[in-house]
C-alpha cells in the first residue's frame, strides 16, 4: 500500500505542479510548497485506514490538493494586505503572549488558602450561597418487591451506623441496588435518577419525613435520610468550599497581576529617571 501511495503522492501532484519540491524517500517531508512543508507522517495518518491501495492514493491526492489549495489561495490573498487586519491580527498576537506570560507568573503565586480563610468567607458572603437544588445524604436500597424481612431492613436503616452490618448483608443477599453516602452529598437529580419520584415529590417527602419509599410493578425502593438541605438553603460549607476556592483565587489572581504590572511601571519609571540624569 506504501509504495504505491508514494507513486500515486508523485503522479498526481508533483508531476502536475512545477511549484512543489520532492524529498528524498528518507526525509520524513513528502511535499514542500512556497517554504511550507507536508510531513509523511501525516499522509499515513489520513490514509491509515483506506481499506485499499487505490483508496490510499485517492485520499493523499485529495488532502494534499486541500493543503496546496489552501497555502495557494493564502498567499494569492496576502497580495492585497489590509491595514485593519494587520492591527487586528496584531493586537490577538500581544494578547495571547500577554495572557501566555500571565499563565507564567500565576503558576508563583502562593495558592494556599486555610480552611479558617474559606469558611470566613463562606460566612461572610452567605448570599453566594444559595442552593438551587435538593440535596440529600443517606443510604438507598433497591429490592424485589415482597423481599424477606422488608419490615426488619426498615428498622435497621433508620439507624445505619449501629445495623450497617446487617444492612449490607441484607444487600448482598436481595437488593439490586445499594448505595451508603451519610458522608457524602447527593443531589436531587442523581435521586431521582435511581428511583421512580419526582423531583416535586422528593421535595414534599424530605419536609414531611426521614424515610422514604416507593415501588414499581417490580421494585421497592427504600430511601433512609440522614440529612439534607432543600432548594433555597444556605449550601453546606463543604459543597461551598470548591467555589470558594475558586472565587478567592480569581480574586488573588487579579490582585497579584497587577501587582506585577505595578512592579514593572515602578521599574522602567526608575529606568526613565535615571536616563534622564
Amino acid at each position: 500500500m506504501k509504495k504505491l501511495f508514494y507513486i500515486s503522492l508523485i503522479a498526481c501532484t508533483l508531476a502536475s505542479c512545477s511549484v512543489f519540491s520532492r524529498h528524498d524517500a528518507n526525509d520524513d517531508i513528502a511535499v514542500e510548497l512556497h517554504g511550507k512543508t507536508l510531513s509523511r507522517q501525516v499522509l499515513e495518518q489520513v490514509t491509515e485506514r483506506a481499506e485499499t491501495e487505490e483508496d490510499s492514493a485517492s485520499l493523499a491526492d485529495a488532502y494534499i490538493r486541500q493543503w496546496a489549495g489552501d497555502i495557494l489561495f493564502y498567499d494569492k490573498a496576502m497580495n492585497f494586505r489590509d491595514e485593519q487586519i494587520e492591527q487586528l491580527v496584531e493586537a490577538y498576537r500581544r494578547e495571547l503572549y500577554m495572557k501566555r506570560y500571565e499563565e507564567r507568573l500565576v503558576k508563583k503565586m502562593d495558592h494556599t488558602l486555610t480552611d479558617d480563610t474559606i469558611s470566613a468567607f463562606y460566612e461572610a458572603h452567605p448570599e453566594l450561597f444559595t442552593l438551587d437544588e435538593n440535596l440529600v445524604k443517606g443510604l438507598m436500597l433497591i429490592v424485589p418487591n415482597g423481599a424477606a424481612d422488608l419490615n426488619k431492613l426498615r428498622q435497621w436503616v433508620q439507624h445505619p451506623e449501629r445495623d450497617i452490618e446487617k444492612i449490607e448483608k441484607y444487600a448482598y443477599r436481595y437488593a439490586t441496588g445499594y448505595e451508603l453516602f451519610t458522608e457524602s452529598w447527593k443531589t436531587g437529580n442523581q435521586i431521582i435518577l435511581k428511583m421512580p419520584i419526582s423531583q416535586d415529590e422528593l421535595t414534599a417527602a424530605l419536609r414531611q419525613r426521614k424515610q422514604i419509599e416507593v415501588r414499581d410493578s417490580t421494585l421497592t425502593y427504600l430511601l433512609e435520610v440522614t440529612d439534607h438541605k432543600l432548594v433555597g438553603d444556605k449550601m453546606p460549607l463543604d459543597v461551598a468550599t470548591p467555589e470558594i476556592r475558586k472565587i478567592m483565587l480569581a480574586e488573588r489572581q487579579v490582585d497579584f497581576i497587577q501587582q506585577q504590572k505595578d512592579a514593572m511601571f515602578e521599574e522602567a519609571d526608575l529606568l526613565f529617571r535615571i536616563k534622564r540624569r
